[in-house]
């Protein structure tokens, strides 16, 4: 039985990762350099390939914002000395080219040594360009702002918010071992004396260290790509949604990363039964489910032509009430609460108060332990069990 719950757990966590670890790797079909900037969608390289930036469409010559959208674009295809960038190109599969023979192309540029920028999201986020999906290959519903590198260029540099989290996450694997470590050293020297930990939530306290782990990464790389998008936000043709909705999941982004290395600390408490640790549980789930139904409702009164409503992922939210839901009705079964040093209402009723003890010490009457469960005689300063002490005397 024991084996079959743990390997459920993993079976679980497995599934849990990949759905909420969405990493989207840009397919690169062609590398060049930009050689000159034509209008705010179209671009030709120095190897004579004219450019057209797939399912997007910027203003002609002659209508409102067609220089604007030019310098927009030429902000991302040139460098501060006014040479031409390297352009990394994912060409359509379906037909390659348009009616005049340029390349339909999404098209990226190094953003750091671990992530390219998507220039079509870029120029769609500046508000100088709308979506038009034309029938070819690419979504730009599904588009994402920042790409990882996939040419293992990411083992050489990652960035300094993932830095931070990679210490962090380091430091509080650390002190788990030590912990664990320590209990080992307890349990050997006196089997008798400790309380056990039930199965159920051992596995409880691994998904939470490995859903802390996931909502700090992602709360981490959503706070990095909202910072990169700000300064977009001084463009005034920008729909007014973005000023607000931006900084407010960056916001949001921010708590989910505090919620994150709560859930890794708490794991500390139910792993060794510590009673700080039972709120903690209990209350981190519901501000985690907070933090995602306030993220949906932002993306869902996003303008609907910026196809932000269907690049919503669903998954983090449908789990996060799930297993608060699980977390609920398990840390609060009596067997858990007695573990986590939890006082239950039959406890409180039989625990005597200072007056009456001398009287029903005469008596004989049964006595529960608040740590293990174990009942004891109202005259026993240690629980015959555990062996902690069980009286304020």
């Amino acid at each position: 039985m024991k084996l079959k719950k743990i390997l459920l757990a993993l079976i679980l966590t497995t599934f849990l990762v990949f759905s909420f670890v969405n990493v989207s790797l840009c397919e690169i079909d062609m590398s060049s350099y930009v050689d000159r900037v034509i209008d705010g969608d179209t671009f030709e390289t120095t190897s004579g390939n004219k450019i057209r930036l797939a399912d997007i469409d910027a203003p002609e010559y002659g209508e409102f914002g067609y220089y604007d959208a030019i310098d927009v674009l030429m902000t991302q295809l040139y460098d501060d000395q006014i040479q031409g960038k390297a352009v990394y190109l994912d060409i359509d599969d379906i037909h390659e080219t348009d009616i005049y023979g340029r390349l339909v192309c999404v098209v990226y540029v190094d953003f750091n040594s671990t992530h390219l920028i998507n220039v079509n999201e870029v120029m769609l986020l500046s508000g100088y360009a709308v979506i038009n999906d034309y029938n070819n290959q690419f979504d730009p519903h599904t588009w994402s702002l920042f790409v990882p590198i996939d040419t293992g260029a990411s083992q050489y540099g990652q960035t300094a918010i993932e830095i931070i989290v990679l210490v962090i996450l380091l430091v509080a694997l650390g002190i788990l071992c030590v912990l664990v470590v320590l209990e080992w050293q307890k349990k050997k020297q006196s089997t008798e004396t400790q309380k056990k930990r039930p199965l159920g939530l051992s596995i409880i306290a691994i998904l939470w260290l490995i859903g802390g782990i996931i909502t700090t990464y992602l709360s981490a790389d959503a706070i990095r790509e909202g910072y990169a998008a700000l300064p977009y936000l001084e463009n005034p043709l920008l729909h007014e949604w973005f000023r607000i909705g931006i900084p407010v999941e960056i916001a949001l982004s921010i708590l989910g990363f505090g919620f994150g290395i709560i859930q890794i600390f708490t794991i500390f408490g139910l792993w060794i039964g510590k009673s700080w640790s039972y709120k903690l549980a209990l209350s981190v789930p519901l501000l985690i489910v907070f933090s995602h139904v306030s993220i949906t409702v932002l993306y869902l009164s996003a303008p609907p032509e910026y196809g932000i409503q269907e690049s919503l992922n669903w998954v983090p939210l449908i789990f996060s009430i799930l297993f608060a839901v699980i977390y609920w009705s398990y840390l609060r079964k009596p067997h858990v609460r007695r573990f986590l040093g939890i006082w239950l209402d039959l406890d409180k009723a039989q625990k005597p108060s200072d007056s009456d003890m001398q009287e029903k010490v005469r008596i004989k009457e049964p006595f529960f332990c608040r740590y293990c469960g174990k009942e004891n005689k109202l005259d026993a300063v240690f629980c015959e069990k555990c062996g902690r002490k069980i009286t304020d005397n």
